[in-house]
């Protein structure tokens, strides 16, 4: 079912038509005024001002003054940012003109800091709510070296990232990844096969204004599958009226020549905002230190230093419509990404020395490859009801994946068969309804999601299957003084999950030697709930304590029940198991923040026990199959891993310090860790990053207009170690420690220009990754990357346009 443009257009019209007949629409409406100045009183022209409700904003003149006029009575959230300061937000109750005086932004001494920093579902800042989180902004993510999303999260303590060379990478929180962490994309969860170590995130980096990054449990909200924590993705909405802006992003990567092109334009119009953006990638076969790597203790050549056949082509694009009024907003988004990436040669087979061998072009994909599009299209609003409000979401996603390699052994397919085809349709539904009052904020919720996966292919791994689930949430946020504010709520949740049986022809030799069950058929319902209870202590000004601990539930998914066939990504045959139930969590958190004029001092700690923990445990034995009572190995299929579950312990910490030397040099040091092991068995959970270290020093000058140096000018170099990991699964192999330097300089004009190279891995090290899925194949970690950036960024006010 495609989604056309004419489609999304009668969409937005018919809900922009039943919006303007809601009651209330024509009530007084008041204007906000005040002036916005930092801690010496100097004007801060450009500063942004918005209504979180609304979406309603303006921009501080040269004075630092500012109005935001029409806006209705009501309780609101309101946010005062400019770049280089902590951000104002204040709870306002509007019933006549407001005037709020002198603002005063102080300095931040952290750029994380400087951003919007609220859970947006919750509407609450981070000293309201107890959760774990950190944002980061548009600007931020561009001074990265990393072309994927997760790449670019990695910085953050306690975020990692699995990846696959470097065209794919899956988040991974607190060693936790999987269906254990949500991709929300404004309230809606990303669904693709993120189960799998090979599937990414189809997500277009460049289109993201702001992320939040929500470690520890967050079902209450996000589902169940948020045990782990939340990747939330918000895209750039152009706040202030009657204000336009367009730009070009260039880059180029030496590691893999990657090319990367991204356009964008938006602008408001007396409320009416657009937003479009379109982005080009194109890489080839990336580069890796050392000249071989051991494969089941044979030694196999790297051909000129290139993983043959990890080329990545990657086109997506994205529109966004809405408006903003006094009695809320109202926007539809339509995204397309499409990616098609080669798979190392051997990983659908075994490694020869032969099928190594470049073909002459670093640039081409060949067999074997796997393409991805997932196209999403997602409606959200916020509407006033009375002095409260209430939100609502609405998307459709269809993920369609497809792997394309010559048939295997015993197969006698043609040479261009896709050997996998998976296609998953998603449709999702939110409601939220914020009851304001002074001292008391309360959310109720409600949130369903209906899922359908067929596959095709010569080749099966899991069946078609249907899937719904609808929750019902009750959050409320206290007041109880100015430094003692709790939160807490409730989840329940029902889930059902029915697939078929499914019989496919074995072939041996290419004759056929009978049908052979691939899965039996599945028809459950589910109920489980969930609950959370959170304080946040404000002990001083500058010091804050937050407690969280919550029971949470995760469902087991389809993959776990019923897969049953060679994971080439993953390179073993895995195993579901009919036999799985629910995983149910206790998990606490704890945090400390301590910020000083010079320093700032972060610490989590964490302790999760999981009932019984669902993941794949290699079996002492080969996939086999019984075929009209001969039994026959499977083709290539090595190891059986077949999914159990245990009681699980999850445990660790992040820390992170930063002290401000001078006004322009700072210190940062950041680590981390995790620990995640089955207190019966003894056995540790794969891909669980090791303990890591992070220092950095960071040197930042602001030039005044008067100069032709640049605007702005940060320089960076940074020193990441990772201790080996030992606490690996079993036949699982050890990882040891590496060393690695990174640097990078950035530079802003006046005018919109922004140049950056960034360089990772400059010592060109060759180490082993715990978190690449290419690691069982020993194969080496990307050698020095040097990454150039250029971003020209223009803007500007429409004339006057009147009423």
């Amino acid at each position: 079912m495609a989604t056309t443009p004419f489609d999304m257009w009668m969409w937005w019209r018919s809900s922009l038509f039943i919006l303007t007949l809601f009651p209330g629409y024509i009530h007084a409406q008041h204007c906000i005024t005040g002036r916005v100045v930092n801690s010496g009183g100097t004007p801060l022209t450009g500063a942004a001002i918005f209504l979180h409700e609304t979406h309603q904003g303006t921009l501080a003149d040269s004075t630092g003054s500012f109005e935001l006029c029409g806006v209705k009575s009501g309780s609101y959230h309101l946010h005062i940012t400019y770049s280089g300061y902590h951000s104002e937000e204040q709870d306002i109750s509007l019933n006549e003109n407001l005037i709020l005086g002198e603002i005063r932004l102080t300095e931040s001494i952290n750029e994380l800091h400087e951003a919007v920093i609220e859970m947006s579902l919750s509407k609450e800042g981070i000293h309201e709510n107890s959760a774990n989180v950190t944002v980061l902004d548009r600007h931020a993510l561009e001074q990265q070296s990393q072309t994927t999303l997760m790449g670019k999260l990695a910085q953050i303590p306690g975020v990692s990232a699995i990846t696959n060379g470097t065209g794919i990478s899956k988040p991974v929180i607190r060693g936790l990844s999987g269906n254990r962490v949500v991709v929300s994309q404004s309230g809606i969860r990303q669904e693709g096969q993120q189960w799998g170590s090979d599937h990414g995130l189809e997500i277009d980096p460049y289109q993201i204004d702001q992320v939040e990054i929500i470690k520890g449990p967050a079902a209450l909200v996000f589902g169940s599958d948020a045990v782990g924590g939340v990747v939330n993705v918000r895209p750039a909405i152009p706040h202030a009226e009657n204000t336009y802006e367009g730009g070009l992003q260039m880059g180029w990567n030496t590691l893999n020549q990657n090319l990367v092109s991204s356009a964008h334009a938006k602008l408001n119009r007396k409320g009416n905002y657009l937003v479009g953006r379109v982005t080009r990638q194109r890489s080839s076969d990336y580069q890796t230190p050392g000249s071989s790597f051991v494969y089941q203790n044979r030694v196999l050549p790297i051909y000129e230093g290139r993983i043959k056949n990890t080329a990545v082509s990657e086109l997506d694009w994205m529109m966004l419509a809405g408006l903003s009024r006094s009695w809320g907003y109202l926007y539809v988004q339509y995204s397309d990404v499409h990616q098609q990436s080669g798979f190392f040669s051997g990983a659908f087979d075994v490694p020869s020395a032969s099928r190594l061998r470049h073909d002459g072009s670093f640039r081409n994909i060949e067999l074997p490859f796997q393409t991805v599009r997932h196209q999403m299209a997602m409606l959200h609003s916020n509407i006033q009801v009375g002095r409260n409000w209430l939100e609502a979401d609405l998307g459709f996603q269809s993920n369609h994946r497809q792997e394309v390699a010559r048939p295997h052994a015993g197969l006698p397919y043609a040479v261009d068969s896709i050997s996998l085809g998976l296609n998953l349709t998603t449709m999702t539904g939110n409601l939220r309804y914020f009851f304001k009052n002074p001292n008391v904020s309360r959310t109720a919720g409600f949130s369903t999601q209906i899922q359908s996966n067929t596959h095709s292919g010569y080749e099966f791994l899991i069946p078609d299957f249907n899937t719904g689930e609808a929750g019902f949430y009750w959050v409320e946020n206290r007041n109880q003084s100015e430094n003692w504010k709790f939160n807490y709520g409730a989840r329940i949740q029902f889930n059902s999950i029915s697939f078929e049986s499914t019989t496919t022809p074995f072939w041996v030799d290419g004759a056929y030697a009978g049908d052979i069950v691939r899965n039996a058929a599945y028809h459950k319902q589910h109920v489980n709930w969930a609950a959370s209870l959170g304080l946040t202590r404000l002990l001083t000004k500058k010091l804050t304590v937050k407690v969280n601990s919550a029971r949470t539930f995760r469902m087991m998914r389809p993959n776990e029940l019923a897969t049953n066939g060679i994971h080439h990504g993953a390179f073993r045959f895995e195993k579901g198991n009919l036999n799985l139930h629910p995983e149910i969590a206790l998990q606490n958190d704890l945090s400390v923040e301590w910020e000083r004029s010079r320093w700032l001092v972060t610490l989590s700690v964490y302790g999760n026990y999981f009932f019984n923990f669902i993941y794949l445990k290699p079996a002492a034995v080969f996939a086999k199959v019984e075929v009209n009572g001969e039994v026959y190995p499977y083709p290539e299929a090595g190891q059986l891993y077949e999914y159990v579950q245990g009681p699980t312990k999850h445990y660790g910490w992040e820390s992170q310090l930063e002290y401000r030397v001078t006004s322009a040099l700072s210190f940062i040091h950041s680590s981390e860790y995790a620990y995640v092991q089955n207190v019966e068995s003894g056995e540790f959970i794969p891909f669980v990053p090791p303990m890591g270290f992070r220092h950095a020093l960071d040197y930042r000058l602001t030039a005044s207009k008067k100069k032709r140096f640049p605007e702005d000018a940060h320089l960076r170099v940074e020193s990441q170690l990772a201790l080996s990991q030992e606490r690996t699964a079993r036949n699982e192999a050890a990882t040891p420690g590496y060393h690695l330097v990174h640097a990078g300089i950035s530079m802003e004009w006046y005018g919109g220009l922004r140049l950056s190279i960034q360089g990772a891995n400059l010592m060109n090290a060759r180490y082993l990754n715990n978190m690449s899925r290419y690691r069982i194949l020993n194969l080496p970690e990307p050698g020095r990357t040097v990454l150039l950036q250029m971003t020209y960024v223009f803007d500007g006010k429409m004339k006057s346009v009147h009423p």
